[in-house]
């Protein structure tokens, strides 16, 4: 009762849907919600990781052990970067399989710290779709990511853009 089903997944009464793989153009419908299975504790290691792997020498309080505890909490404060990259990736197995590709994302923002230690989760409301102006076989989809923490509070909100393909010709 006060169910919509898309695929083999079926929603809530508020168009919620648990994350689901191989979804096409047809599966998108503004103003759904994707929930994104699995969460991600951020570590130490994913801090130390990225700062090496990006030469982040210069954010201090990744660099600079003194510094990087939080004057308030005295837990570790984690890179945007890092938060960015985790929680994009948590959203990618509804989103993107099997998208054809990325378009890039804009409209950032990272209103609530994250500190080691913390668990992420994310989800996906669908905002916008259209068919592809280039290829009829492929439509476009625009989502915001919303990065959460164990606690709610929001982490991150990110709209990002992608090319998937149509089961038939794509009509949006």
């Amino acid at each position: 009762m006060g169910q919509a089903q898309i695929s083999d997944i079926t929603a809530d009464k508020e168009k919620h849907y648990w994350e689901s793989h191989d979804l096409y153009f047809e599966d998108f419908v503004p103003g759904h919600i994707f929930q994104h299975n699995q969460g991600r504790k951020v570590t130490e290691l994913d801090t130390i990781w990225h700062s090496a792997l990006n030469m982040q020498q210069t954010f201090q309080p990744q660099a600079n052990a003194r510094l990087k505890q939080d004057i308030e909490s005295g837990r570790t404060l984690v890179s945007s970067l890092v938060i960015f990259s985790i929680v994009n990736e948590l959203s990618l197995a509804s989103t993107v399989n099997p998208a054809v590709e990325n378009l890039g994302w804009k409209n950032v923002s990272l209103p609530h710290p994250v500190y080691v230690g913390d668990t992420l989760y994310a989800e996906s409301k669908i905002l916008a779709k259209s068919s592809s102006e280039t290829d009829e076989n492929q439509g476009l989809v625009k989502v915001e990511t919303k990065g959460v923490n164990q606690k709610g509070a929001v982490c991150l909100l990110v709209e990002r853009s992608f090319l998937i393909p149509c089961r038939s010709q794509c009509e949006g």
